[in-house]
């Protein structure tokens, strides 16, 4: 029996066979009986969008590759299945980012995926399915990572990856007030789909789990290895949430492995061996106020708040100083940044745009950084 621990940023190695067409073995429910609309290549969306290709399929959403047959240009259409339009506030969030985009178009926007249009379809029953049309990209950052042994990246490609992602999340955050919440390396995907330049730009996709600041946050949010500690214990959290999420990401680009495994035993869980696994690596204690506020305490903590696991690992210098992927002066620099991102308390965590300006990724848009990062790279994967 396969069993379905794969780590943050990897893909299983065995996957479910489908047949192209969307034909279906009489074993299969049809596509509308689990959601999702009933796409088929060669299909015309809404009287305009002609499939060619099933991009990806999630959860709550399939994306389809498309010709305009107006303008001949080609985009991706995310068609959310019907229980995901009636709760999703996606449509919202990218429709205040088109429009902060326009009213402060050198804010961060251009790494961030943008909206061209939107419909609604109906699929058999009545069920109404939101359609998304965005700009197709080319490969993920959990892509690049597979074409290294170590799944390390290159040093310089991991600062120009970082400072973009804080560019996108500083326009967020304070221009369009919206906390991503699911920063991971399939959710990073390079501007280019082919050739040298695929390295050149990086864009944010999925806003399916996002949210506004000024709204009521959910409850639990973000992939595990990955979640801050607030959300953990079930504080009132923000846009620090997503910051949190960078460090970890970063950590991972750096050295192929994740900050936080995900482990658990007998009588503990993966949640459990995470929050526990926090103050040790980033040196601090949890502040009083999260411990006395958090609604999910006492899931984690026993009496006069002791933690019910606590683990003793690296902290963060010592960590990223045992890959050997960093020189001393970039591991001090690096430690200091990850530090700043990596507070417990998220009233002391740096803002995204606090971090640009962290001398680590300072000046990481220059040409010649460019140049710098295609030199060491030596592959360059293509989108087929």
């Amino acid at each position: 029996m396969l069993k379905a621990l794969w780590r943050v940023g990897q893909r299983p190695k065995f996957r479910p066979k489908t047949i192209k067409g969307f034909i279906h073995d009489a074993g299969q429910q049809p596509e509308e009986d689990r959601g999702y609309y009933p796409a088929q290549v060669g299909d015309l969306l809404d009287d305009r969008y002609k499939v060619i290709s099933v991009l990806g399929k999630g959860m709550q959403s399939e994306v389809f590759f498309v010709e305009d047959s107006e303008t001949k240009k080609h985009w991706a259409v995310k068609i959310l299945r019907d229980s995901t339009t009636q709760h999703s506030s996606e449509l919202d969030v990218l429709q205040t980012i088109r429009r902060k985009t326009t009213e402060r178009p050198k804010c961060g926007s251009s790494h961030v995926i943008q909206l061209q249009d939107h419909f609604t379809l109906t699929s058999p029953g009545e069920r109404r399915h939101i359609c998304l049309v965005m700009e197709r990209l080319g490969v993920s950052i959990g892509r690049l990572q597979e074409d290294y042994r170590t799944r390390q990246l290159p040093l310089l490609l991991v600062k120009r990856i970082t400072k973009q992602l804080l560019k996108a999340l500083a326009f967020l955050h304070d221009e369009c007030h919206v906390v991503h919440t699911d920063l991971k390396q399939d959710n990073i995907l390079c501007c280019e789909t082919s050739g040298v330049e695929i390295l050149s730009e990086i864009k944010l996709i999925d806003f399916g789990v996002a949210g506004f600041t000024d709204g009521t946050p959910a409850q639990v949010a973000q992939p595990v290895q990955l979640r801050a500690p607030e959300v953990f214990l079930g504080c009132r959290w923000d846009s620090k949430a997503d910051v949190w999420n960078l460090g970890c990401l970063v950590f991972e680009l750096l050295t192929g492995t994740a900050l936080f495994p995900n482990y658990s035993g007998a009588n503990f869980t993966v949640e459990s061996f995470v929050l526990g696994s926090m103050p040790g690596v980033v040196g601090e204690n949890f502040p009083d106020w999260m411990l006395r506020d958090g609604s999910r305490r006492d899931t984690y903590f026993v009496a006069h708040c002791e933690s019910i696991l606590t683990m003793r690992l690296y902290n963060l210098k010592t960590a990223l100083a045992c890959y050997n992927v960093l020189s001393e002066q970039e591991l001090k620099d690096c430690a200091c940044f990850l530090h700043d991102a990596l507070r417990l308390d998220p009233k002391t965590r740096g803002t995204a745009a606090d971090l640009l300006r962290h001398e680590w990724v300072r000046n990481h848009d220059d040409p010649l950084v460019c140049s710098a990062i295609r030199a060491s790279v030596s592959v360059f994967p293509t989108q087929n």
